[in-house]
């Protein structure tokens, strides 16, 4: 067998066509968290504060590299690890961008 035809089947091989470059996309796709001012923060807690279980609620937050819109019914508020669950979603109150 000459050298060339016994390289080929060591070369790498592709299982999932297309599978690299959609990776790519999605990393360019990833957005950066925004810093909050201190207004911005103020009023994103005082809405915080009117919340309580069962309150229906829409809000936008930081997950997996992007802004996320959720709107839904409060089922949990942990004050003591600063998160709120919305539906089925656990929001971190430091990834809450702002309450529509």
């Amino acid at each position: 067998m000459p050298p060339e035809a016994r390289a080929k089947q060591f070369a790498p091989f592709a299982a999932l066509k297309g599978f690299e470059e959609a990776l790519s996309l999605q990393e360019a796709q990833k957005q950066q968290k925004a810093a909050l001012d201190e207004e911005e923060i103020e009023k994103i807690n005082r809405q915080l504060n009117k919340l309580t279980v069962g309150d229906e609620t829409r809000l936008v937050y930081f997950y997996a590299g992007r802004y996320t819109p959720v709107n839904g019914t409060v089922r949990l508020i942990d004050e003591h690890k600063q998160y709120l669950e919305v539906d089925e979603r656990r929001v971190y109150f430091d990834d809450i961008l702002r309450f529509d």
